[in-house]
């Protein structure tokens, strides 16, 4: 096990942490039924530092024994028209260009199986989801497709499934030793010949280049890239066949089998000069973007003008509570998914509401904090005769 502090992949100690913040709520995905139970969330402070060695990004200052993932814990983007297309996509070159048709399919942590109910309608395939946060459920499909969702943790003893396919899906960026888990399915990848390993994760370049402050939440302790995330697979006992960023540049998507494989060193060199140097202005732009967005909701608020958060998810939640931590100017949180309306966001307290819902409360702005969904938010409120501005953050 390494040594406190050390990189959660190789061990390397790290340098001094590159950014931190204090009070972060330490469940951005686990949303209070009451407002005052909203505000008196857990808190922690998150120190993220680069490891030297293999350029993994991660939270020194993360506490496992914090972490708590039960029912209600909830991620889901099937809310969004936009995050629909691109899993129906991702689950297409799974069953069409891999050949995962008529095969047994193993998620780790599933959620609600939404991504093994679109392999098993598209390939006929034989789903397995284990996931703790959910209760177990069996669901069958009229081209001889299967589902069954296990309410369980992935343990040593789930290799006995032998699955042509084991996938796993956001969960990898919440753990603080991710050998263990990337060990465990390479084990069950090499006791089913062929067996392909897909995972994805959010990819940390899209934070550090692009801005994407609000990625960083403390159920996140490890930041991943192409470079970072195949050494971590290679360490396991797994061999990357082919990484790609996703999603806008939001994810980083990962295909391997079980066996040995090396990155050229000249690669992982490229990479970790481009991280050393993007982590040294992070902070600079994390505070730049906080005092830009703290003007802007003071103004709306000088001005009389209502503000609706759009998207009750990780970001949101990340955003409410760095700009707007009192509630002062925005109502409301929106959200398609009906698990969470209903609910509140957790640090700041709003109420979170259908989008049916947003006419009673006629903001002047809505804010997004994905860019991705903009559009489809913009002809949203169209059709629903708001005519609220939409801001990006």
């Amino acid at each position: 096990m390494p040594a406190p502090h050390a990189c959660f992949v190789c061990g390397t100690a790290p340098g001094d942490p590159f950014f931190s913040t204090a009070n972060a709520p330490t469940h951005a995905n686990l949303l209070p039924a009451t407002r005052d139970a909203a505000l008196a969330v857990e808190r922690a402070a998150i120190e993220l530092a680069l490891c030297p060695t293999c350029g993994l990004v991660f939270n020194v200052a993360f506490d496992p024994a914090r972490m708590t993932y039960v029912e209600g814990y909830e991620t889901s983007l099937f809310a969004s028209a936009a995050f629909r297309e691109y899993a129906a996509a991702q689950a297409a070159h799974l069953v069409d260009a891999r050949g995962i048709r008529e095969r047994t399919v193993l998620e780790i942590g599933c959620g609600r199986g939404e991504f093994l109910r679109l392999l098993c309608e598209a390939g006929a395939n034989r789903a397995i989801g284990i996931d703790p946060s959910h209760a177990g459920t069996v669901e069958e499909f009229a081209n001889g497709g299967r589902l069954e969702i296990i309410g369980d943790a992935y343990e040593e003893a789930w290799p006995r499934l032998a699955a042509d396919l084991v996938l796993c899906r956001h969960v990898l960026e919440h753990l603080h030793e991710p050998l263990n888990l990337l060990g465990t399915v390479a084990r069950a990848a090499a006791a089913q010949e062929g067996a392909l390993v897909y995972f994805e994760v959010p990819d940390v370049r899209y934070t550090l280049d692009q801005g994407g402050i609000w990625d960083v939440i403390y159920e996140h302790c490890s930041y991943f890239t192409p470079v970072s995330l195949a050494h971590a697979f290679e360490r396991a006992g797994l061999r990357p066949e082919r990484v790609q960023g996703t999603y806008g540049g939001q994810f980083l998507t990962i295909e391997a089998r079980a066996a040995r494989g090396t990155l050229e060193p000249g690669a992982r060199a490229a990479e970790l000069e481009h991280l050393a140097h993007a982590t040294r202005s992070f902070a600079e732009t994390h505070a730049h973007t906080l005092a830009r967005w703290s003007t802007e909701l003071a103004s709306l608020r000088a001005n009389g003008k209502r503000a609706a958060l759009w998207g009750a998810g990780s970001k949101g939640v990340t955003f409410v509570n760095a700009v707007d931590p009192d509630g002062a100017v925005i109502d409301v949180a929106v959200d398609g998914n009906t698990r969470k309306q209903g609910r509140f966001l957790p640090g700041t307290g709003q109420p979170i509401v259908a989008p049916a819902d947003l006419a009673a409360v006629a903001p002047d702005v809505v804010i997004v904090t994905n860019p991705l969904y903009a559009e489809e938010i913009r002809r949203e409120l169209r059709e629903r005769g708001l005519t609220a501005e939409v801001r990006t953050a």
